[in-house]
């Protein structure tokens, strides 16, 4: 039997977020190619120690190629998953690695061993993964969390509990975590004592960090919308597919006015690319979606948003957010490849929270959200500015020709710099700077423009050799131009 024959498939790439860590968990889909037949054994290896699970999992030959496999399983592509769920093995497979002295920046590999009989033949697969350990940055007031996830509610995941998601976030230092999967996978179980809302509150419950229900829905016309906020009593959400994208933004508004509200998923991915941008009620959008960098043509029509948009966002402080999220579904993890980080004015006790990490509610995710008091990331790097004292998605006055004074700061995961800052100003000006140490900040002045603006900066992180390149986007501070 030729190695081939068995495929097996995890993720791209393993990561400890969070020092000390008690264990690592990978998992793993096996398949066979040209017969049926059984997994035997499944070991996972690192670090000289090694967890092996032992079980009879059945097999059943899959027409599909690996590289379809595996692209429909990346994608959540329903129609892949249905195939391949009734005939793949799949387990997450935890190594201990409690108490051994793991270097914050340092990369290994994971060895995942599989071995199994097909057509009473034994074969083994081998398969290498890397592994980063990359803490989290640790920033007074800060908290980072996943906005799009996805778990077995949805159709197109393989058996992927709510739970398993909730506790990857708790152990690798996520502030909060948002379950957001397709509304034709809940249909009329979203409220009830066994529904999906109450699923989030267990979990909640049982791993102590925010794990929110939102829910992603599908436009008659094209593309998908992440509904926040929702009421957690009723027995439904929107219809997945029924209504245009400005009926249904509407719904998402009415479901719990005057709370809820709709974020644009993936805007610009191929096959679920949003089609009508003429909707005057959109809340936000994903800028950074299954990347550690944005897309040009999202950053452009965000920026599109905020000039159109800018007496309003003055008057009212509203504006169309960005946000970064990771879509992950199957074999990805949540905040991977997308990830925001939030800074709550107060949780509601009347503190401010730069002062020390308190904990969050539910309320003030959604809140802190909506008002855009967030910074983009595309792997766990944050960076974020203030301009005359105004925060991210805060309104700074000045004088036209007085003196504009940011202060900048980048705080990379373990292991990795800010190698770029670049400011954009709503009037399509830019300045580079050159970071400074990680938490030191960079100051810059300004002159004040004539006229009321926006500004929005990026940081550009690496890994040591230039490896592992993402982004890291702000929402704007405003400014609010008055004569001298």
């Amino acid at each position: 039997m030729r190695r081939s024959d068995l495929a097996v498939f995890v993720p791209d790439e393993i990561e400890i977020n969070r020092l000390p860590a008690d264990a690592v968990t990978v998992p793993v889909i096996v398949a066979s190619r040209l017969a049926d037949g059984m997994v035997t054994s499944l070991s996972v290896s690192a670090f000289e120690k090694t967890s092996e699970t032992r079980a009879v999992l059945p097999l059943a030959a899959l027409s599909l190629s690996p590289e379809e496999v595996r692209a429909g399983l990346d994608a959540g592509d329903a129609e892949t998953v249905a195939q391949v769920s009734k005939r793949v093995a799949y387990r997450h497979v935890a190594l201990n690695v409690g108490g051994l002295p793991l270097e914050n920046g340092s990369t290994s590999f994971v060895t995942v061993t599989v071995d199994a009989v097909l057509s009473g033949r034994r074969t083994r697969e081998i398969v290498r993964l890397p592994l980063h350990v990359t803490t989290l940055p640790e920033v007074p007031g800060w908290y980072g969390g996943d906005g799009h996830v996805h778990t077995q509610w949805s159709p197109d995941v393989i058996l992927l509990p709510l739970a398993q998601r909730a506790r990857y976030a708790r152990d690798n230092g996520f502030g909060y975590i948002i379950i957001t999967d397709h509304e034709d996978g809940i249909g009329e179980r979203w409220g009830g004592a066994q529904g999906y809302c109450s699923q989030c509150r267990a979990a909640e419950d049982e791993y102590g960090i925010p794990v929110l229900p939102g829910v992603e829905i599908g436009a008659s016309g094209g593309g998908h919308c992440l509904a926040y906020y929702m009421d957690e009593t009723e027995a439904s959400a929107p219809s997945n597919r029924m209504f245009e994208a400005k009926v249904l933004l509407d719904k998402i508004e009415e479901h719990n006015r005057p709370l809820s509200y709709g974020i644009v998923a993936h805007p610009f991915e191929r096959r679920e690319r949003w089609r009508d941008w003429s909707v005057r009620n959109l809340a936000g959008m994903e800028i950074i979606n299954r990347s550690r960098k944005s897309r040009p043509e999202a950053v452009d029509k965000w920026f599109e948003f905020l000039r159109r948009d800018l007496s309003r966002t003055l008057r009212t402080g509203e504006f169309v957010v960005g946000v970064a999220n990771s879509d992950c579904h199957n074999l990805m993890e949540p905040g991977g490849r997308g990830f925001t980080w939030i800074k709550p004015v107060s949780l509601g006790t009347g503190h401010d929270t730069s002062s020390k990490r308190a904990p969050l509610t539910r309320e003030t995710v959604w809140k802190t959200l909506r008002e855009g008091r967030a910074a983009l990331s595309g792997s766990k790097d944050l960076g974020f500015f203030t301009l005359n004292g105004a925060g991210i998605g805060e309104i700074a006055h000045a004088h036209a020709g007085s003196t504009l004074s940011f202060t900048l700061e980048c705080h990379p995961s373990g292991g990795r710099r800010c190698r770029k800052i670049t400011i954009f100003s709503g009037d399509g000006g830019q300045t580079v700077l050159r970071p400074g140490r990680p938490g030191t900040p960079v100051r810059l002045q300004a002159r004040c423009p004539r006229t009321s603006t926006f500004y929005v900066a990026r940081f550009d992180f690496a890994s040591p050799g230039g490896r592992r390149p993402s982004e890291v986007w702000t929402n704007p501070v405003f400014v609010r131009v008055t004569d001298a």
